[in-house]
């Protein structure tokens, strides 16, 4: 029993059935009004609970009736917009949503009612200060016991800061990959007209700028005056009516290289307007409030000229916009003193070519004769790992696939000897210096190369190195070159004392057996004119002359070689047993080397150098292969095989086994020596 109802009379009576049930009904009533007065007593005190827990967290908390109609709200609503309940009621909390966000906020708003499910949506909040704060409201709807939505419970939530970042993160990145692309332009391109457009208008892509313009420095006569060079953002037709701008007191401190000029509102500068004519901006000019100016000096420190960027808003240009330019600026400096080179070298090239009257007078040709020669350009992150390689690049390092190095460091494609040095030169580019070496390192496919390197760095935002950028030149060819020149000069100094060896052997052999001074000066002669007419067979391999030489036979290459050293009185000197082979141009040359060397030594040392010596040469084909056999024969033996190899027998070895692609093989026998020569028919061709 919860409470009990107790009901008398004044007078004595008896109770009745419809007495008894009055009295229950009462009771039941009075009970019902008591437990209801009880339950919205909790309620109030529940509902003052909730708004004292509501007025205190930090966000917007609103209720709203099953039509989305707001009948609560906060205090902190009321504190963050400045609305009064009575404005915010209803829909009047849409006033406060920033115009840009309104539509789309209730068009989301209404379709969650039309579904009654969860509401979402990043907004814009109007503070009472009149500052915009990005915000993310949720409701939930609110449903009674059959499942029928009676209202909604929502928040709102500060988000701003989080925005901001991700607003400031997202701008840093277009920045860099900005200052990347420009930086990568401006290092590879020697064309000053493209470097500096694309300064500009990275300049304005990065500073949000209306226009950007670039002036160059161009001296007169009085030692002042400044060209229009080019223009971003707006037709170059605004500038090209007015004059070139002049040292007035806003321009003086850029050209003079004293700084960056940045102000919110130019027209507020004390600086502005106190030169005539103008007093100001000419008339019909852009308008100009924010204004930045960022003079341009090469590395001998000329002020080259200075980057200027307007917008008619004042505040534009901030102290990021500043460092962003003071870098590209560094970085056009640059550019711009290459380009200068190039276009000087670029004249002289034209007027030697004019001079010569040999090739054309144009910009477009020089152009593609300085690049005829294209260098490998790589891009690696700071810790070296490769990350782009230009296509001239993949092509010299016979890359097919770049995915298959990509991300490898960069270190990985040098031979252990060379990767050191690379190394080196990327941690020089880290320290904010370049880095310079020359080194060996073979393409992918294993061809040798010699490369001349450098490394630079690629700053960021704030100045520190983002990337490296490796430039290296093949050098290959020149590294052959001199190489060959070396062996030339050897070869040179080794005929000239074999010549010397053989005309004496060949007096001294001609006077032995010519019976008269005539006869011995006509026979003398006669072998002198055939030792020159061998070492014509031969002269190509020191001066290259594309029409010296046409196809022969293996036959005639040795009998001319041969017969400058053998004595005319005895025909039994020399055998040759073999068949009819030609032999191609260039494999001629390699050949005679090969068999003067052979003929000079056996003329010095061996069978032609006996009086009663005989040599033997044979030849034949076997499985594609010439076989050639040279076979000395000496009546008193003595022949020893030599202490060293000597320049001659390294030149023969050289030419059979590199040039020719076959082998050259010795057996010294006390009666003479015998060698072998093996060479592939297919070089011999050639």
């Amino acid at each position: 029993m919860r409470a009990a109802l107790y009901v008398h009379a004044q007078t004595a009576q008896p109770w009745i059935g419809d007495d008894a049930e009055l009295v229950t009904e009462v009771a039941d009533r009075t009970w019902a009004a008591a437990e209801r007065a009880r339950a919205e007593a909790r309620l109030r005190e529940s509902e003052h609970q909730f708004k004292t827990l509501a007025d205190r967290v930090p966000n917007l908390v609103w209720f709203a009736d099953a039509a989305g109609r707001i009948h609560y709200l906060n205090r902190r609503w009321h504190e963050f917009t400045g609305q009064t309940t009575e404005e915010a009621l209803g829909t009047g909390w849409a006033a406060v949503i920033h115009p840009d966000d309104a539509e789309r906020t209730l068009e989301v708003w209404q379709e969650a009612i039309q579904r009654k499910d969860t509401y979402e949506v990043e907004l814009r909040y109007r503070r009472q200060d009149g500052e915009y704060r990005w915000h993310v409201a949720r409701a939930e709807p609110l449903r009674d016991e059959t499942g029928q939505v009676t209202g909604w419970f929502g928040t709102s939530t500060d988000i701003h800061e989080r925005r901001q970042a991700e607003v400031d993160a997202r701008a840093e990145s277009e920045a860099l990959t900005v200052i990347n692309r420009t930086g990568v332009i401006i290092a590879s391109e020697i064309d000053l007209d493209r470097v500096v457009q694309t300064v500009t208008d990275a300049g304005v892509e990065l500073t949000n700028a209306q226009f950007g313009a670039f002036f160059y420095t161009v001296h007169n006569k009085a030692g002042e005056g400044y060209t229009l060079y080019t223009i971003s953002g707006v037709p170059r037709e605004h500038f090209s009516k007015f004059p070139m701008p002049r040292n007035t007191d806003v321009f003086n401190p850029t050209f003079r290289g004293d700084g960056v000029v940045r102000s919110d509102d130019i027209t507020k500068d004390p600086r502005y307007g106190n030169n005539d004519p103008h007093w100001g901006m000419p008339k019909g000019h852009l308008p100009v409030r924010s204004y930045l100016a960022v003079p341009v000096a090469s590395r001998s420190g000329e002020v080259i000229g200075g980057l200027f960027f307007g917008h008619s808003d004042p505040g534009v240009f901030t102290e990021r916009s500043e460092r962003l330019m003071t870098g590209i600026a560094s970085q056009a400096a640059v550019a711009i003193d290459n380009a200068r080179l190039f276009r000087a070298a670029q004249h002289e090239i034209a007027e030697r070519v004019r001079k010569e009257a040999l090739l054309e007078e144009s910009e477009e040709f020089s152009r593609s004769v300085l690049q005829s020669t294209a260098d490998c350009i790589m891009v690696l992150e700071l810790d070296g790992s490769l990350q782009f390689m230009n296509d001239n690049g993949r092509r010299l390092m016979e890359v097919d696939d770049f995915a298959t190095i990509y991300r490898e460091p960069w270190t990985s494609l040098w031979p252990k000897e060379s990767a050191v040095e690379a190394a080196a030169a990327m941690q020089a580019a880290r320290s904010g210096e370049t880095g310079r070496f020359s080194a060996f390192c073979p393409s992918i496919k294993g061809t040798p190369k010699w490369w001349d390197v450098v490394v630079t760095a690629v700053t960021g935002a704030d100045d520190k190195p983002v990337r490296l950028v490796s430039i290296s030149r093949d050098v290959t060819t020149q590294r052959r070159s001199e190489e060959a020149r070396q062996l030339l000069l050897r070869e040179l100094n080794h005929r000239v004392k074999n010549l010397f060896a053989i005309v004496s052997g060949m007096v001294t052999m001609t006077a032995r057996a010519a019976p008269s001074v005539e006869e011995m000066a006509s026979t003398l002669k006669g072998r002198l004119g055939a030792l020159a007419k061998a070492h014509e067979l031969i002269r190509s391999a020191i001066i290259p002359e594309a029409d010296h030489l046409e196809k022969t036979s293996l036959l005639t290459l040795i009998q001319e070689i041969v017969r400058p050293h053998l004595d005319g009185s005895k025909g039994d000197q020399l055998t040759l047993e073999g068949h009819e082979l030609s032999v191609g141009v260039s494999a001629a040359t390699s050949l005679a080397l090969i068999l003067h060397e052979l003929a000079t030594n056996a003329a010095k040392y061996g069978a032609l150098a006996d009086a009663d010596g005989r040599l033997k040469i044979k030849w034949g084909v076997l499985d594609g292969h010439l076989q050639l056999y040279w076979d000395e024969h000496v009546t008193e033996p003595a022949v020893r095989p030599p202490s060293r190899q000597g320049f001659g027998s390294k030149l023969a070895h050289l030419s059979a086994t590199g040039q020719l692609g076959g082998s050259i093989a010795y057996d010294w026998q006390r009666t003479g020596v015998k060698i072998s020569l093996t060479l592939p028919l297919d070089q011999l061709q050639r």
